[in-house]
């Protein structure tokens, strides 16, 4: 678990509230909102969505480093626009070859929070759910079985290529490598991506044998499967009254 839990790219697993509802619901809603906060025109509905979904995070018990990791990704490209957004709208304002316009941070204001919205959501709903339960509601929600499978096996398989990575590096480090920015540096690089291809290709020819002498036939068997509670009506009507609130504000005058 501590190798897993070192890549960045693993979910938030956290018990909560929210692994009451069905997971296949919590997948389903996350699209929904997302359409809800990326269509809507009016700031009253992207900024009650941006609350709701720090609420629930909140109350979910993510740590704000953690949020704050996932988020960077999206304020980086959301600092970058608005340094060029405001130049290049301003280009056609008649001022000269160099235009700036003030204006435009409004669609700058719109991305930042449309984007923390929908990752914040994104965090909350699938964020919190481990990876084979993910596949499993993926697999009920008709998504092809060789994506799902692509899924699982590359979050599974993903810290060995990260230890398989850092053994050659440390070989290389022995051996007296010091990387610097000239032929022989880019060639060691280079063979070391190769033999890694190369041992993980031979590790995934073991792992797919092993699999087939335990009977796999292309899908995975699961003990439990989904099913619909109350808790999973809750959700339903907590999530329809929060998407009706934001079709009202959108449509007001």
């Amino acid at each position: 678990m501590n190798r897993v839990a070192r890549l960045p790219d693993v979910p938030i697993v956290a018990r909560s509230w929210i692994d009451r509802f069905d997971p296949r619901l919590r997948i389903a809603a996350l699209p929904t909102a997302a359409i809800v906060i990326v269509l809507s025109t009016k700031p009253a509905v992207w900024w009650l969505m941006l609350a709701a979904a720090l609420l629930a995070a909140a109350s979910l018990g993510l740590s704000p480093r953690t949020l704050l990791a996932r988020l960077i990704p999206v304020n980086v490209v959301v600092i970058a626009s608005a340094v060029l957004v405001p130049w290049t709208a301003g280009l056609g304002s008649g001022s000269g070859p160099v235009g700036f316009d003030l204006t435009a941070w409004d669609v700058v204001v719109e991305i930042a929070v449309k984007s923390n919205a929908v990752v914040l959501w994104m965090c909350g709903l699938v964020g919190t759910m481990e990876i084979p339960t993910l596949g499993h509601a993926l697999i009920h929600l008709r998504v092809p079985r060789k994506l799902v499978h692509l899924l699982l096996f590359t979050v599974r398989y993903l810290h060995v290529m990260h230890d398989e990575y850092r053994r050659l590096h440390t070989a290389m480090l022995i051996r007296g490598f010091r990387p610097r920015c000239d032929r022989r540096t880019f060639r060691a690089y280079g063979n070391m991506v190769g033999m890694l291809l190369v041992r993980s290709m031979a590790r995934c020819e073991r792992i797919m044998a092993a699999m087939r002498c335990r009977g796999f036939r292309g899908q995975f068997h699961v003990w439990r499967h989904f099913h619909f509670s109350a808790w999973d009506g809750v959700f339903l009507l907590g999530a329809a009254a929060l998407f009706a609130a934001c079709g009202v504000l959108e449509w007001m005058s």
